[in-house]
């Protein structure tokens, strides 16, 4: 098997290529217990799919990894009788603003559809029986690897013996696309079977307190999502109830990368809204979660991920009937029945940043509203209280006591992020760095987990578990029965207390 590693190739000369194949000198030896093909696999991506450059790698690296898996996995070349392999990677929106389009932008003259999920594999085989007088595009077989984008992207960046299952199946799905292309294709009336359309993905991100950074998680989030294949027009932001209606960072974002942004209301509280509605002279409780559920509804429809920002601490809005929890209790997946997952944003430090997320977490949970978990935010990354220390303590606290929910990761300050409330160009200079603070949160986050996460709460809703039973009931926290590791002994007070000052320790 002849292998051709043409790197980064325009959608022009993919198209080119793989037509080739047609016409030319016939792809099969009279021996038909012998077939020998040409394969090209080509990795297409968007241009929001920034993979390539979070950890250091290219496409040209993608592509290496890949031929690597093809190589170890020879027996399906040789099966096959692969003549010759040729990898390329595509970004497949060069030529359009809509990720919605052809290779080569001729598909009415036999182009290659690109899916709107990226980054996908394509697996281009020329068919057996060739009619020249036909388009290309019907002598050519092209199907797309069945692997999902957070897969593919799991299988190409990983080493070693890690996802052999995943590997298999990818090489699996190059044989049977060989396979199929060997076949007569008979024309037949095609029947067109009803679309599933899976209902967007919601979450709600909520904090401790104001200016924790919720909105800057929102942004992450969303940055992340792109990084993962998640296309602009099937993600969406909102903020359905604020109490403030300035500029955010969040709002130009989203202008930049082409993604839905309704950043005030339709819930404001605004200057003696809460004064007038004891007084009754202001829209109801049920009326207020009622606007607020229907601007998310009909933002969610033909999305796939949709960002619910918080507003304040959980219980703002509580005098009123409208606190975080009554919001994500509203605007559930079934008639407002089951609450939004809620991922929420914790302070640094170990002791104050763990009982603020258990006094919230409790707020939520109290109305049926489920917490996947938390991500600790504006770390230090120096000190007693860095980012590193934090992690591990934290982190060791939710596998031992909090095995429902996830510490999902912990943030590093951003310079420039935090003044993006401030004025004297604080906002511009935010905007400056926002692409920065996505790749460190993407560095520092495990997104494919939140969303893992949100999914479950997902089916569990739509498949009619009550809420209290979306996820397993808390383990107590009792740290006297935990017994002390043998090599770990017991310390005294002045011993613990000496050693926590000297590192600069301000409290528990």
């Amino acid at each position: 098997m002849i292998v051709q590693n043409k790197g980064t190739i325009t959608a022009q000369e993919a198209s080119d290529f793989v037509q080739s194949y047609v016409g030319s000198s016939p792809l099969s030896p009279s021996d038909e217990s012998n077939v020998v093909v040409p394969v090209t696999l080509l990795l297409l991506h968007g241009s929001w799919n920034n993979l390539f450059k979070k950890g250091g790698a290219n496409p040209e690296e993608f592509l290496s990894k890949l031929e690597d898996i093809m190589k170890q996995h020879a027996e399906i070349a040789t099966e096959a009788s692969i003549s010759e392999l040729t990898l390329g990677v595509v970004p497949a929106d060069e030529c359009d603003d809509s990720v919605d389009i052809c290779i080569g932008d001729c598909c009415e003259e036999g182009g290659l559809s690109a899916p709107s999920s990226l980054p996908a594999l394509a697996i281009v085989i020329p068919r057996k029986f060739v009619d020249i007088t036909k388009p290309a595009k019907e002598n050519l077989l092209v199907e797309y690897c069945p692997l999902k984008p957070l897969q593919l992207i799991s299988v190409l960046s990983s080493d070693g013996s890690s996802h052999d299952g995943l590997k298999k199946e990818l090489c699996d799905a190059v044989w049977k696309a060989i396979a199929s292309s060997q076949l007569e294709v008979v024309e037949e009336e095609k029947v067109e079977e009803p679309v599933k359309v899976e209902p967007a993905l919601r979450i709600v991100i909520s904090g401790d307190r104001s200016h924790v950074g919720k909105s800057s998680v929102c942004m992450g989030l969303l940055g992340s999502l792109l990084d993962l294949g998640y296309a602009p027009e099937s993600l969406a932001y909102i903020k359905p109830v604020t109490q403030c209606e300035a500029p955010q960072l969040i709002e130009d974002y989203c202008k930049k990368k082409g993604i839905v942004c309704v950043p005030v209301g339709p819930v404001v509280f605004y200057k003696g809204f809460t004064r007038e509605f004891i007084a009754g002279r202001t829209q109801t409780s049920e009326e207020l979660l009622s606007m607020a559920a229907e601007a998310v509804d009909t933002l969610a429809k033909g999305k796939k991920f949709v960002i619910i920002d918080g507003v304040g601490y959980p219980a703002v809005g509580s005098i009123v009937g409208v606190s975080n929890a009554h919001t994500a209790a509203a605007c559930g997946y079934v008639n407002g029945k089951d609450g939004v997952p809620v991922l929420f944003v914790g302070k640094s430090g170990v002791g104050d940043a763990v009982d603020s997320f258990n006094l919230n977490t409790t707020f939520f949970e109290s109305m049926g509203v489920p917490v996947i978990g938390a991500l600790f935010n504006r770390l230090s990354l120096e000190g007693y209280y860095s980012l590193d220390n934090c992690k591990e303590a934290v982190g060791e606290y939710f596998l031992k006591y909090k095995p429902d929910k996830k510490a999902f990761g912990f943030v590093p300050e951003v310079p420039g992020i935090s003044l993006s409330r401030e004025s004297d160009g604080g906002l511009e200079e935010a905007i400056k760095n926002a692409d920065e603070f996505v790749d460190v949160f993407f560095k520092h986050v495990d997104v494919p987990a939140i969303i893992e996460s949100a999914k479950m709460v997902q089916k569990a809703a739509l498949d009619g578990s009550p809420p209290g039973l979306i996820q397993a009931k808390p383990k107590a926290a009792v740290v006297t029965k935990d017994k002390p590791k043998p090599s770990a002994p017991k310390l005294t007070r002045e011993q613990i207390e000496s050693d926590a000052k000297k590192k600069g320790a301000s409290g528990g």
